[in-house]
């Protein structure tokens, strides 16, 4: 690969470490609608409830949009996980990466140390992003936005014609986190292993959550207090009780 190629990978995921924190931003904006009671009690106190689940509903599937797109958009223009991981199985370009990412390591005592974790970072990448793809919650997510967000498809049943119905998929809230979770671990490896870089998610997360908690007037946005285990393996906490 030569050097504008290099460019426009580093480009690539320059621009899907973005599209991966405006995903969060939407989710932190959302999370409350979803789990915190005293923001739900004032809003059906108030009798806001139609509009408020109307607003919730366009929220939740337009961070399920975005969160596709990160994973296998397949513009020839459009950076994607599954696109960049193809790209770096390639063998030259493998090695091309190396070297770019040891040529700023040269001379430390180490050096085949940092060789080997590379090498497991891009072992990794792949690993990871077989594992998303194949999931069983990201197929499910996929087929909704194919078919019911970026495009409405009719499909015959019986003698009518009616949009796709969901509850086959067997998605339940939460699988969304599952999801995301991998996706910032694919998607932090990819700029380490591309940029060699990395993204301090503490330092975007702290004042996003302050930032959502001022415009719905609530003290914290996770019910069990967990805000201040944001960013951790993201949302970790919350998937051991199911909370979403």
């Amino acid at each position: 690969m030569n050097t504008e190629g290099f460019e426009k990978l580093k480009a690539y995921t320059d621009t899907l470490l973005y599209l991966l924190i405006n995903a969060y931003a939407r989710l932190l904006f959302l999370r409350p609608m979803m789990v915190n009671e005293t923001l739900i009690s004032r809003v059906d106190a108030e009798g806001g409830q139609q509009g408020f689940q109307q607003l919730r509903n366009i929220l939740y599937w337009d961070f399920i949009n975005e969160l596709v797109k990160i994973c296998d958009d397949k513009g020839d223009r459009t950076p994607s996980i599954r696109r960049l991981t193809k790209d770096i199985e390639d063998p030259s370009l493998r090695n091309l990466l190396e070297e770019k990412y040891m040529a700023v390591r040269s001379g430390f005592d180490d050096e085949n140390e940092w060789k080997i974790e590379y090498r497991k970072i891009l072992d990794r990448i792949g690993e990871n992003t077989e594992k998303l793809l194949i999931s069983t919650a990201y197929p499910g997510y996929k087929t909704i936005r194919d078919s019911l967000i970026a495009h409405t498809d009719l499909r015959k049943t019986g003698s009518e014609y009616l949009r796709l119905n969901i509850q086959p998929l067997g998605l339940k809230h939460g699988d969304e986190l599952e999801v995301l979770n991998l996706v910032t671990t694919i998607v932090d490896d990819l700029n380490l292993a591309i940029r060699s870089a990395s993204f301090s998610w503490s330092l975007f997360l702290e004042p996003e959550v302050k930032t959502v908690c001022k415009f719905w007037k609530i003290a914290q946005i996770e019910p069990n207090g967990s805000d201040k285990q944001y960013p951790w393996t993201p949302f970790g906490a919350l998937r051991k009780n199911g909370s979403f």
